[in-house]
């Protein structure tokens, strides 16, 4: 295609594209069916101009080169860089502006590669060969720009022990699993995993890295008024998430602060009555935080907070931790060094879970025909599924509830671990009103499918459910089981085993 034929077909399209409906009355009087096609139609739409976006992003940048000095474009436009003038003639953000320079400079490369220059006699190179897979599926359309990036961003570059090869690897598993429907931060994650499983010399290196940017900047203002901002390690993320989901849970009964008036303690005396809490959840966290910062400020240093409270669950195999491996942290996605483990061990701050060798979970519970899980089964629940277990939610462990896979009363089912999976609120309900189920498969027990009602899909097919905990992944993958991050494999059959 000419140069002027670019701009001759992207002007048809944006002529036919006009032509689309905005009254949003026509988008109410469409079906289901059509609501939802409709939408894979707009996403692949969307995919292909970020495509065209970022190509003409790489062109720019490539003639903004700082060697070209005033005579780059970005400059001559009155730009300081070609991100700059990106962002200025396509109105996008600074972020989105440089993602697309990202990508499109990656997609020049590709197509110049092995060419000759005819002024210099250099042969063209590319600077990440390891992602031409994965810049190939974008200007095809295959994938949108920020999963690339997302991409890039997880992969990395080369170390001593991670060659080009290996993060090849890494990206062209990584671009299967966008392919199969991964969204952008849920690629970052799984590829990040990748590249750990590839590097865990390089974890210890970053978890330092990340502990040394540790920080807390104390801002007043004019008001009286301040401002905290924390840069927290890994190990006090852990910590700080786990007081901050507890305390903005749902769950969570709400009390008033009775305040010094009542004449008793103002903790003991709110909890005697539970009332309208209409405070917001960034409101009902900061309140908690001060709680606890004016509790252990006032408490005996003996005694401060480092001797109880918040605990973390770690897990690990006995593998690596022989071996000096990596570990994970329940509701982390980046590991630990198995150093790091041994040392909250000693702390005990850890909270020991036991699981035979074939991952599955040794029962704690007293009685199999109780109503509800127990305190230890719920932990053992927690770590194993990280959070709700229902497709493409996000609330963590601590805002979930107990299911049990096979009912109590219909299934006549235990309460025992292998038959316990996490719903959060909403979820839990919607699965028992509106007919939803679950079925648990695979040689150990360890593949759950969320089967949808014949009012959703009439032909109830079983969509996979991906665990959430690495570090129960972790455990799995060692068997080799669980394919990493919870890739699909062949669906079950309708009823469970």
């Amino acid at each position: 295609m000419t140069n002027s034929g670019i701009l001759d077909t992207a002007k048809s399209a944006l002529s036919a594209l006009a032509m689309v409906s905005t009254d949003a009355a026509a988008y109410d009087q469409l079906t289901e069916a059509e609501t939802l096609a409709l939408g894979s139609t707009l996403a692949e739409e969307r995919r292909l101009l970020d495509a065209q976006a970022a190509l003409l992003a790489g062109s720019i940048a490539k003639r903004s080169a700082p060697e070209m000095g005033g005579l780059g474009l970005a400059q001559k436009m009155g730009k300081k860089s070609p991100e700059e003038l990106v962002k200025s003639i396509t109105g996008v953000t600074g972020r989105e502006a440089a993602t697309a320079v990202r990508v499109g400079r990656m997609a020049h490369e590709a197509a110049q590669e092995g060419q000759v220059d005819s002024e210099t006699g250099e042969v063209f190179t590319v600077s990440d060969p390891w992602m031409r897979a994965a810049v190939g599926a974008v200007t095809k359309g295959a994938i949108s720009v920020q999963v690339a990036d997302a991409i890039r961003t997880g992969a990395g570059r080369p170390t001593d022990s991670v060659t080009v090869m290996m993060l090849t690897d890494v990206v062209g598993r990584a671009l299967e699993y966008a392919l199969d429907g991964g969204d952008c931060d849920r690629v970052l994650r799984f590829t990040k995993n990748l590249r750990d499983q590839v590097d865990a010399a390089g974890v210890a290196e970053r978890e330092a890295q990340r502990f040394a940017e540790r920080a807390w900047k104390f801002t007043m203002h004019p008001d009286g008024s301040a401002t905290s901002l924390i840069r927290h390690d890994i190990v006090g993320a852990a910590y700080v998430k786990d007081v901050f989901d507890r305390a903005t849970s749902p769950k969570l009964p709400k009390f008033v602060d009775l305040g010094d008036d009542s004449g008793d303690d103002p903790l003991s005396s709110a909890a005697d009555a539970t009332f309208d809490d209409r405070r917001k959840r960034d409101q009902t966290a900061y309140d908690t935080f001060m709680q606890i910062f004016l509790a252990g400020a006032q408490a005996d240093p003996s005694r401060l907070v480092g001797n109880s409270g918040a605990r973390i669950h770690v897990l690990i195999t006995q593998e690596q931790l022989d071996s000096n491996g990596i570990g994970f942290i329940d509701g982390q996605d980046d590991p630990i060094s198995a150093a790091t483990v041994k040392e909250l061990m000693c702390e005990g701050r850890v909270i020991p879970l036991v699981f035979d060798q074939d991952g599955k979970a040794i029962d704690p519970g007293a009685d199999a025909d109780q109503r509800l899980f127990s305190l230890k089964q719920r932990i053992f629940l927690n770590v194993m599924f990280g959070g709700c277990m229902f497709t493409d939610c996000d609330r963590p462990a601590s805002w979930c509830e107990g299911h049990h896979i096979e009912w109590v009363k219909r299934d006549r089912g235990k309460t025992v671990i292998e038959n316990g999976i996490l719903l959060c609120r909403h979820h839990h309900l919607l699965l028992h009103n509106n007919g939803w189920d679950i079925l648990r498969t695979g040689e150990f027990g360890d593949e759950y499918w969320l089967v949808p009602p014949v009012s959703i899909d009439p032909t109830q097919t079983p969509e996979r459910m991906t665990v959430k905990s690495r570090a129960y992944q972790q455990l799995l993958d060692k068997r080799r089981v669980l394919t990493t991050c919870g890739q699909r494999s062949g669906q079950p059959r309708r009823t469970p085993e």
